[in-house]
């Protein structure tokens, strides 16, 4: 018997089994449809049943294998050709229509909605004069008694780490009490040489201010300021005397560099840093590079030499931008021989 055949046996066996009935149990069926329960028969076994015969037909047969997934790609029906009909058939469309009946209503003005109210104001408004009527007299305008003028204090003064403002205060008033721009549009009566860029602004009457674009005044200059004689105030207080001072802001100074030492390079980068920021172009021509008693060459470094040189570049890294300048020399420096560079 092949395996197709074994499962028909096995098929068969199991629907008899469901739906048949064994030996035995015709006869009992009359006794079933009287009163006995199914719990009373006796539980049919394999035996009970009569061999399956193949020539007998009518018999079930079947086979099963692995099942395939069905696709669930169902395509697109295919669109109808469709063309716009003629204007002859569109006309006897229209012609089986009734009349349109235009209403009054039909046409309405955009319905727009009203106004919210304006939220309540709190407490109680009292209309009144400001300011408000008085008897009382304005007083009479106090006499000021002229006398010369007097510059009380300047800052800075002498040599100074650093200069972030320049300010001059008078002991009269200077200028009326109104816009910025109303103040200096005459000029103010303080000379600064040089002068950096930024912008003069009063504090009040009395004390005029210089405060630079950037964070403070250009390092490593002099500066003179000279308030001129004959300078009049509001009050017509006359300056009998010119009023000079100077103020310095600290050179440059190298605070880092490298190489310190040797054996190095013939081509080897040079590192300066410094405690102020720089114009680099400006310092190269203040750098010396020599061997013993001959000048070396150098140029600026370009980014290809300074990440070329692991050492310089760790340098770079850590300076403050603008405080730094690497050179390399235009040639080769001889061998064993001294470097110094100022």
């Amino acid at each position: 018997m092949n395996k197709h055949s074994t499962f028909a046996v096995a098929a068969l066996l199991a629907i008899v089994a469901s739906c048949g009935t064994h030996k035995g149990d015709a006869a009992k069926i009359g006794e079933t449809n009287t009163g006995s329960t199914a719990a009373q028969r006796p539980p049919a076994t394999l035996e009970s049943f009569d061999p399956v015969d193949p020539s007998v037909t009518g018999q079930m047969d079947m086979a099963a294998s692995n099942g395939v997934a069905q696709s669930e790609d169902v395509g697109s029906l295919a669109r109808p050709e469709v063309k716009p009909l003629e204007q002859s058939a569109i006309d006897k469309i229209l012609a089986r229509l009734s009349p349109l009946q235009v209403e009054t209503t039909d046409k309405k003005d955009f319905a727009v909605r009203g106004r919210s109210m304006p939220p309540p104001k709190t407490g109680e408004t009292i209309t009144t004069t400001f300011p408000p009527a008085s008897d009382l007299k304005r007083p009479d305008a106090v006499a000021v008694k002229p006398g010369p003028l007097q510059v009380l204090r300047y800052a800075p003064d002498g040599d100074i780490p650093v200069a972030p403002k320049l300010s001059v205060t008078f002991d009269q008033p200077m200028v009326e009490i109104t816009s910025h721009k109303d103040t200096i549009a005459n000029g103010v009566p303080v000379k600064l040489t040089p002068t950096p860029e930024g912008q003069w602004r009063w504090i009040g009457s009395k004390t005029l201010l210089f405060e630079p674009t950037t964070e403070h005044m250009p390092m490593a200059t002099e500066y003179s300021v000279t308030i001129p004689a004959g300078t009049k105030s509001k009050t017509e207080g006359t300056l009998e005397k010119e009023v000079a001072f100077t103020f310095r802001t600290p050179t440059v100074t190298l605070q880092q560099y490298f190489p310190s030492s040797g054996p190095v390079k013939l081509d080897q980068p040079i590192f300066l840093g410094f405690d102020q920021n720089i114009n680099p172009i400006d310092m190269l021509e203040h750098i010396e590079v020599r061997a013993g008693n001959r000048v070396i060459p150098i140029k600026m470094a370009d980014q290809k030499t300074i990440d070329a040189d692991p050492t310089i570049k760790s340098y770079v890294d850590q300076a403050v931008a603008g405080r730094y300048v690497v050179v390399v020399p235009s040639m080769e420096m001889p061998y064993n021989t001294s470097i110094r560079s100022s």
